[in-house]
Formats: structure tokens, C-alpha cells, sequence
């Protein structure tokens, strides 16, 4: 169960950077990944489609769970493997299923607030047991390696927050992570975190829902998520939801149409939700990967939309002829 699950685990970390998002009309033209289910030292597999490197995972993921592997000192367990379906089915846009998946996870592993949030926020690991929504973490039983003590205790501290991150929070200090995220001076005080919470599964029902046209839902779980987070909040609906930013990066979603004030809500609640905790760059890229660009000693560096999708590595293609580099890097 943990082998199966481990390389499903890959295999969509793989699909996130090596492959170009994913298209329902294009699934079967976009590039995946080279599927290998056996040893074979003189294989050399081709790239295949994005539908088949979907279908890889899942399989996958499907045995894992089939085994129910709970014994918590392997780590990935089947709720694990249950929380990395939920994660393909939302990449792949299989919304149905994504939700039924997250929903499963949510009912098991409920929201936390108040003073038990702000202890999973800012706890630092190795944890002993997980945290009550907590279904995957790192459970580092030595020390904390010298780079992640840089990049938490230094790196992470030291560049404040951007304004249009901090104007996301409307309810201010009402909002638990408002005061836990960033301090007066706009500098990040949220640890970096690497972990799996059903916070997100929350989320992918929110939007999952939102996608598939069912607004009653997708509030109900979106409200859902800023109950536990905001004190004395009031209830979204879909009367007074707050209008599009039109500076925002993201100006379309997961399929391409334009944001309506529902899914900007979602997107905005998920940015805040799982801020450091390595989800950005893949929602940027999941919902139109817009291009941006940054100042750096006077030069001006650009994002271009291929740059999104990670390039193979030339050592690779010089293995194996059968890989095609990404769009965008033949000349570099």
C-alpha cells in the first residue's frame, strides 16, 4: 500500500511540473509523463498524454486504498492516499469525484479554530501525534535540517507579505490568520509548512461544487471554512459576495472562463488558507498562468507562461530520445 501510494505520490508531483495543465479537450494531446510500472534497464518510454499519467495515479492510488494500510509508523496511510486521489481528481478536473473523495476526509478529520489553529499554525515539527485535522505530515524524528531552519527562521521572516495578499483580509484582526500570518510590519511570522489538512479538502469541495454549478453547495462549504477562521462572521451569499478584483494575477479559472465573484472567493479563501505551504505556484498555474514580472539590480525578470511547466532535463533527453522537451525551452 505505501509503494503503490509513494509513487502515485511521484507521479503527480511529476504531472504538476513536468506537465502542462490539465485540459479536458486536450487531455489526450497534452504531454504527461513517462509511465514505468516495471523494471526494464533498456526501456526508453515515451511521454504519452496527460489523460494517461491521470489514469496511472489513480490506479494507483485505487490498490493503496483497496489495502487499507492504517498503521500510522508507515505515514501513508489510506487516508494519505485518500487525500492524493481528491488532490488528481482536482488537478484533472473530475469535480464529481473530487468532492465525494474530500468530502470523505472532511467528515473524518473536522475543521479546528480558535486556540487549537493557532497551535497547529505555529507548532513546530517533529510532531509527537498529528494534529486533529492534520492527515499527512513530517514526522522528522531528528533534528530540523540547517536549510529548512534558514528558510523558516530566516529567509521566510525577512520579506514582508504583499499588499494585495494582506487586503484579502477584509475582517482584519476578526480573522485568526490575520495576527497569526504576518505582524504589524507586514513581515511573515507563519512557519513553513508541509503538510496535508482538511482545510483544503474543504476547499476542493467549495470549488468543486462551484464548478459543477451548484452555488448553494459551494457556499455552504466556502462559509464553511471562514466560520472556523473569522469571528463573527457573516455568511457569504450569493447576493453579497465581493465583486472581482480586476488588478487580481488570476483572472480566469481551472477552465479558462472568466472569475465569477463566486470562484474569486474561493480562489482568495484557498491563497489565504494555505499561504506557505506550497500551493501558489500551482494555483497560478491551474487557473491561466498569467504572466508577471519582478524588478532584481535593475532588471526586469518575466514569468512567461511557459515557464509554469518545468523543463526535462537535458541529461534525460540525451538518454532517451523519446522524451520531447516542453514547449518554450528548444533554445535554451
Amino acid at each position: 500500500a505505501v509503494a503503490y501510494t509513494l509513487r502515485a505520490v511521484l507521479y503527480y508531483n511529476m504531472m504538476r511540473e513536468l506537465c502542462e495543465p490539465y485540459e479536458k479537450q486536450r487531455a489526450t494531446e497534452i504531454m504527461g509523463v513517462p509511465i514505468v510500472d516495471h523494471f526494464d534497464m533498456e526501456a526508453k518510454p515515451g511521454r504519452g498524454n496527460i489523460q494517461e499519467t491521470v489514469d496511472f495515479i489513480i490506479e494507483d492510488l485505487k490498490r493503496a486504498i483497496s489495502l487499507n494500510q492504517i498503521d500510522e509508523e508507515y505515514i501513508f496511510t489510506v487516508d494519505v492516499a485518500k487525500a492524493y486521489l481528491a488532490r488528481t481528481y482536482f488537478w484533472a478536473q473530475d469535480w464529481k469525484n473530487a468532492v465525494a473523495t474530500a468530502k470523505e476526509l472532511l467528515d473524518k478529520y473536522p475543521l479546528i479554530e480558535g486556540e487549537e489553529y493557532e497551535a497547529m499554525i505555529q507548532s513546530t515539527p517533529p510532531f509527537t501525534t498529528k494534529p486533529g485535522n492534520v492527515i499527512l505530515c513530517s514526522y522528522n524524528r531528528g533534528t530540523l535540517s540547517r536549510a529548512f531552519k534558514t528558510r523558516y527562521s530566516t529567509d521566510s521572516r525577512r520579506r514582508p507579505v504583499s499588499l494585495k495578499f494582506a487586503e484579502l483580509f477584509k475582517e482584519k484582526e476578526k480573522d485568526i490568520r490575520y495576527k497569526l500570518f504576518f505582524d504589524k510590519t507586514f513581515l511573515n511570522t507563519k512557519r513553513l509548512n508541509m503538510q496535508i489538512r482538511s482545510a483544503e479538502m474543504c476547499l476542493i469541495m467549495a470549488e468543486g461544487y462551484a464548478h459543477s454549478g451548484d452555488t448553494e453547495n459551494a457556499l455552504k462549504y466556502l462559509n464553511h471554512l471562514r466560520e472556523n477562521r473569522i469571528s463573527g462572521y457573516t455568511p457569504y451569499t450569493e447576493s453579497d459576495l465581493p465583486v472581482v478584483d480586476p488588478t487580481a494575477l488570476i483572472q480566469v479559472d481551472a477552465e479558462g472562463k472568466a472569475l465569477t465573484p463566486l470562484m474569486s472567493s474561493i480562489l482568495n479563501e484557498r491563497r489565504k488558507e494555505l499561504y506557505l505551504e506550497g500551493d501558489r505556484w500551482y494555483e497560478l498555474k491551474r487557473n491561466g498562468r498569467p504572466e508577471r514580472w519582478c524588478g532584481y539590480n535593475g532588471v526586469k525578470y518575466v514569468t512567461a507562461k511557459f515557464l509554469y511547466t518545468f523543463p526535462i532535463p537535458k541529461e534525460d533527453i540525451a538518454l532517451n530520445a523519446g522524451l520531447i522537451q516542453n514547449p518554450g525551452y528548444e533554445t535554451y
